[in-house]
């Protein structure tokens, strides 16, 4: 009962008030303001959730990309004659590196012993480290011969 008669009571002071365009023009220009502030306080939220967004992804780019010791590490014991085959300003390309790396020419091919040596080095690494290697193995654009003790490795994951 009682919100009946505060609704009445609502009602007739709108009908006695002379006033009662002046607070109808004051409801809706308080309905328009607070519109227009939820719309900037949306449009602000969503430049700040999108720019936090595109820093996520290159941070995401970042964490999926080899580091260029990686590769330099790693990229010669996978693949017979990978200097031979690849120049390092074309691995600093395809890593998306702007510091292209110095490599010695003639590079000596690694023996056995090494290679032995470097996959297990290779299988301590961080899981994403060595599925990011993997990765970068596979989108490489060249005919690149793998040494048969790393194949399994680039063919597991």
């Amino acid at each position: 009962m009682a919100s009946t008669c505060d609704f009445m009571e609502i009602e007739n002071f709108m009908n006695s008030s002379s006033q009662s365009n002046v607070i109808y023009r004051y409801l809706d220009l308080l309905a328009e303001r607070t519109v227009a502030l939820e719309q900037r306080v949306g449009v602000d939220e969503i430049r700040q959730l999108r720019r936090e967004n595109r820093e996520l992804r290159d941070q995401l780019v970042r964490l999926d990309r080899p580091a260029m010791e990686s590769l330099l590490v790693f990229l010669p014991v996978i693949y017979r004659n990978f200097w031979g085959t690849v120049r390092p300003d074309e691995l600093a390309q395809l890593a998306g590196f702007l510091d292209v790396p110095v490599i010695p020419s003639p590079y000596p091919e690694p023996g056995a012993a090494i290679v032995a040596a470097m996959k297990k080095r290779f299988l301590q690494l961080p899981e994403q480290e060595r599925a990011s290697l993997i990765a970068f193995c596979r989108q490489l654009p060249y005919q690149l011969t793998v040494r048969a003790e790393m194949r399994a490795l680039l063919e597991s994951t």
